[in-house]
């Protein structure tokens, strides 16, 4: 989580908040995993792993093809595709709900860590 505190990278209101979701469900994706004994548990924590090359493949492509010149904009872009794209290995209803519940995940630690600013900035 300190990793991503002082982020250069991206839009922080968007790359921050998709950073910090993987390295929230993945320890807890493994504990459960463990403790349940389950294969396919341990498989979506692992591959959570497989976004970070996904997301210099996509940063890659998007400055290559033109399609996006900000850098700051290719990695926003970048590291949430990135995590969804590593999301689509197995069944399309298996990979819907891990799609989707990372994606709600994500959209709770952002309203999360904009109230937290707020409430800060008025102390």
């Amino acid at each position: 989580m300190m990793l991503v505190k002082y982020l250069r990278r991206g839009v922080p209101a968007i790359t921050r908040p998709s950073y910090q979701a993987g390295a929230i469900l993945r320890p807890l994706l493994s504990t459960a995993a463990y403790l349940l004994q389950d294969a396919e548990m341990h498989r979506s924590s692992v591959k959570i792993i497989n976004a970070f090359i996904y997301t210099r493949a996509i940063v890659w492509l998007l400055q290559h093809t033109g399609i996006q010149k900000r850098y700051r904009v290719q990695y926003a872009i970048a590291v949430p595709s990135a995590a969804i794209v590593s999301m689509f290995e197995g069944g399309l209803l298996t990979s819907a709900s891990r799609i989707i519940a990372y994606l709600s995940y994500m959209a709770l630690i952002a309203i999360t860590s904009r109230h937290v600013t707020k409430q800060l900035e008025s102390r």
